[in-house]
């Protein structure tokens, strides 16, 4: 079995590509407490933050790709 393991870049650009508008990672529940603790509660404001992490990983995905493989 082969599989192929999808950058957060591969997939945010299938995603737009297929005409959806918004991109974000997905808040966990177990979270939704946490950010409700610090004053995050809106669903707006949870996507915001859904929206942050996405980017946070595409920058660190650049980082990463300029690091040599050997």
């Amino acid at each position: 079995m082969h599989l192929k393991e999808y950058t957060y870049r591969e997939l945010t650009e299938v995603i737009k590509n297929t005409g959806y508008r918004y991109v974000y990672y997905t808040v966990p529940l177990k979270y939704h407490t946490l950010l409700s603790y610090i004053g995050i509660k809106k669903q707006e404001q949870i996507m915001a933050v859904g929206i942050f992490y996405l980017n946070l990983m595409l920058i660190v995905e650049k980082g990463l790709f300029v690091i040599p493989d050997s």
